[in-house]
């Protein structure tokens, strides 16, 4: 069935079409934008439900969810549908909105609890960028704890919390809010001492944000110990600080569930959403606890303090309420967590493999470290038709984020090949 269809490779990519686009491209893109080399990329010409089609015409089965935003799938039925009703493209969002802003933050609060008030932006760099002016405006203290291997985007604002240093070369003067860094927490000796870092900051800085991914997607998909995330959270009270957790990728059912931080029973103060939350449409949003945002954000004089031309886009808003619906109502949420721990233990069996360091994830996110970059095996899995990524900061993490709707033969014939590509 068309969508749901293993690969099938007509000329090896890239191919004469997509090395024609290449040339285009090399013309008129800034050179670091785009890596191409002569196994990589390919230009797409199409997508649906898992099946990607380059210029070529070679079929790909998709395990990113390109970035993690496709968790339907390429252009599901239902968004498809959402998308051709919708009666107005475009609203002034801050001056005359419409109701599906209102609808889709009402969505948002409910799930997640309620009593939250939030801000929509379009990437998910503005979103936590939205987050550190509201933590500044809330708490007047300058101080950010951030944590090795973080990835919060690239805008001015957020580069500052990314932990890479390649992202921040040549541009260190522009960087000046005072972040702390602290270790990655392991195991639980490594996780008590980071702990213990994190309180003498609390005590001598001026902290006013906690701020992490409860899972690192572009770090390599590591997870936060659970232990780690209630200590860190009963810290940020005692010492009058915010926590917030950067949820851009583990948010919106990636994990299986809406928030994972809120599926692990910690609080938080301040939360992102974005990619999976309007299917592939840019659309992202800070929440914030009511009077945290009722005291950053007073009632508004006529000009709004902080905006964007697409604040609340009617059209992306109404995509997200049809994703959030559709989930529901088909249960993919339940989907995600049971297949999730199904492939994820049939991954594990990876690690016979010498080059294999550790296999580790939730939901549909999951992450295979090597010894080694894997961006070869990226290349050799592209040849045979599967479309994946690398994370971590030595690139030594294949990335498997699947849409909601990959099939068992379609991933088991992955993982075939995947054996055979190690071996």
């Amino acid at each position: 069935m068309k969508g749901f269809e293993h690969p099938h490779i007509v000329t090896p990519p890239p191919g004469e079409k997509t090395k024609a686009w290449i040339e285009r491209m090399k013309k008129v893109e800034a050179p670091n934008i785009t890596y191409r080399d002569n196994e990589f990329p390919v230009f797409i010409k199409s997508a649906f439900m898992n099946n990607v089609w380059d210029v070529d015409g070679n079929r790909y089965v998709d395990l990113t969810s390109f970035f993690g935003v496709a968790l339907l799938g390429h252009r599901h039925p239902e968004i498809q549908k959402a998308i051709q009703s919708a009666s107005i493209y475009h609203g002034m969002g801050d001056v005359h909105p419409t109701p599906h802003k209102v609808e889709l933050l009402e969505k948002i609060n409910k799930l997640i609890g309620g009593n939250y008030m939030g801000i929509f932006a379009q990437s998910g760099s503005e979103a936590v960028e939205t987050c550190l002016k509201t933590q500044l405006l809330y708490t007047k203290k300058p101080g950010i704890i951030v944590f090795e291997g973080a990835y919060h985007g690239l805008g001015l604002g957020a580069l500052n919390l990314t932990s890479r240093k390649f992202f921040k070369e040549g541009l260190e003067v522009y960087l000046s809010i005072p972040v702390y860094e602290l270790p990655f927490p392991g195991d639980n000796n490594k996780s008590y001492h980071v702990l213990e870092l994190a309180e003498n900051l609390l005590k001598k800085q001026k902290i006013g944000l906690i701020f992490l991914e409860p899972i690192q997607g572009r770090g390599g998909v590591r997870i936060f110990p659970d232990f780690f995330l209630r200590e860190i959270r009963f810290l940020a009270g005692k010492y009058n600080a915010l926590l917030g957790f950067d949820e851009i990728f583990t948010g919106v059912f990636r994990t299986g569930f809406f928030s994972y931080a809120q599926s692990k029973g910690v609080a938080f103060d301040l939360i992102t959403f974005g990619k999976g939350l309007s299917s592939q449409f840019p659309l992202s949003v800070c929440m914030g606890k009511k009077h945290i945002m009722e005291k950053a954000w007073p009632e508004s004089n006529g000009e709004a303090k902080h905006t964007y031309t697409f604040l609340g886009h009617p059209l992306f808003s109404l995509v997200a309420l049809k994703v959030i619906e559709t989930v529901e109502k088909q249960q993919i949420d339940t989907k995600i967590q049971t297949k999730g721990k199904e492939y994820l233990k049939t991954l594990l069996q990876l690690k016979m493999h010498p080059s294999v360091l550790d296999v580790r994830g939730r939901g549909f996110m999951i992450g295979i470290e090597f010894k080694h970059n894997v961006f070869p095996l990226v290349k050799k899995l592209l040849q045979h038709g599967y479309i994946t990524l690398p994370a971590g900061k030595e690139g030594r993490v294949l990335e498997i984020i699947p849409p909601s709707c990959i099939e068992d033969d379609l991933f088991f014939r992955f993982l075939e090949v995947l054996h055979g590509i190690i071996e």
